[in-house]
């Protein structure tokens, strides 16, 4: 028997980085229920990040012992019997909790089985175009392609998008693109890390800095920025992985920040940003209409990214595609003269994503303690939906 007064997120990846900030901003946004409580479950890697959204009484943070294959983008990655027997094994303190939750997953393979092991309702959130195109390189059709699997397995799936009108999956509900609210003012920010109120910086996001994922062309941009004479300071934001405690000013005069818990707020006071953006830091620069040099996409999916900016402002995003200090150089002074029209082209995206999947959550949760199965529910949801 599922009792619904209960929702489990369960937050996908080794790192997992942009998965913990959309949660943190929808979690924000249900700060005013009082109906159901909401345990997360992550790998601890990302537990720094949502400190300061699970610290109250009906938001509980669990250890989540996940398992991650370099292959899980193969056919049948849902279906590994194998693999479901020792997800349980590890996770069987939790087994009591999920069965008798809903389950809200950004694609965390293993709610698949939890799903067909208990029938566990199970809702979905994914983001971007998933429709496979034409156009699209064989990278990008994997990619959606792997999504779509997910997809497929869920009840219901909120998509954060910025083409509703193009989304025709049939269990998906388009809503507006995810981000935290900043929690402090530019000057405050700035202050912070020893810079006047009118000085201004560029913040680059270096991402994943070891490992497999580590984008290729990371040290050639630094080396660029710390050689550049440039008339903005450069301030660099390491991941919440990284070593070091605080803020410290380099030789060549670049600020380094590290293990930042609120890096929207970093986002809105810079004049642009330099990154190879996940969806949640691309959706924080819409959202505070901060101008992003893209860095050329390395995966399919973030090649969907730099498709998405151009849809945006109607034109060939900025895009850095070539490392040498002159070419970083010429990039950023491109991406200064479009920075108006850049910023007028983001003030027209819809960017309140966390509040309407936190009000389609308590939908969900009254809709599931009035009914005894999920029968009904993606049309409910559709009929509450807001619509533009």
């Amino acid at each position: 028997m599922i009792t619904h007064h209960n929702l489990s997120y369960l937050i996908y990846g080794k790192t997992g980085y942009g998965h913990a900030v959309r949660l943190v901003a929808i979690l924000r946004a249900l700060n005013n229920r009082d109906n159901f409580t909401v345990s997360v479950f992550a790998n601890n890697a990302v537990w720094p990040v949502l400190y300061p959204v699970t610290s109250s009484s009906d938001t509980q943070l669990n250890s989540f012992d996940y398992l991650f294959y370099e292959d899980q983008t193969s056919p049948g990655s849902f279906e590994n019997q194998e693999e479901c027997r020792i997800f349980f094994e590890t996770n069987k303190e939790h087994l009591d909790e999920w069965k008798e939750s809903i389950i809200f997953t950004d694609f965390v393979k293993h709610a698949i089985y939890i799903k067909q092991c208990f029938g566990t309702p199970l809702l979905g959130l994914t983001h971007s175009d998933l429709i496979v195109r034409r156009k699209d390189t064989s990278e990008v059709a994997s990619w959606k392609n792997f999504v779509r699997q997910a997809i497929d397995k869920c009840d219901v799936v909120l998509q954060s998008t910025l083409l509703p009108e193009q989304q025709t999956i049939a269990n998906v509900i388009p809503v507006p693109i995810i981000s935290r609210k900043p929690t402090c003012t530019t000057e405050q920010l700035k202050m912070r890390i020893g810079l006047s109120h009118d000085e201004q910086f560029i913040l680059y996001y270096p991402g994943v800095e070891k490992g497999p994922k580590r984008y290729p062309h990371l040290d050639d941009i630094q080396n660029a920025l710390s050689e550049l004479q440039l008339p903005f300071h450069v301030v660099v934001m390491h991941g919440i992985h990284s070593s070091g405690q605080k803020p410290h000013t380099d030789k060549f005069g670049c600020i380094h920040v590290y293990n930042e818990q609120e890096g929207q707020n970093f986002v809105n006071a810079a004049s642009f940003v330099i990154a190879k953006p996940g969806m949640s830091l691309f959706s924080e620069c819409i959202a505070t209409r901060t101008p992003v040099l893209m860095c050329h996409a390395a995966t399919g999916e973030t090649l969907v990214r730099e498709e998405m900016y151009g849809q945006i402002i109607g034109d060939k995003p900025p895009i850095l595609d070539k490392f040498d200090k002159y070419s970083v150089l010429v990039a950023i002074e491109n991406l200064v003269e479009q920075s108006s029209y850049i910023r007028d082209a983001f003030g027209k995206v819809r960017s309140d994503g966390d509040q309407v999947v936190a009000n389609m959550l308590i939908e969900v949760m009254a809709y599931l303690s009035n009914f005894s199965s999920v029968d009904g529910l993606l049309e409910y949801l559709r009929s509450v939906a807001p619509q533009g």
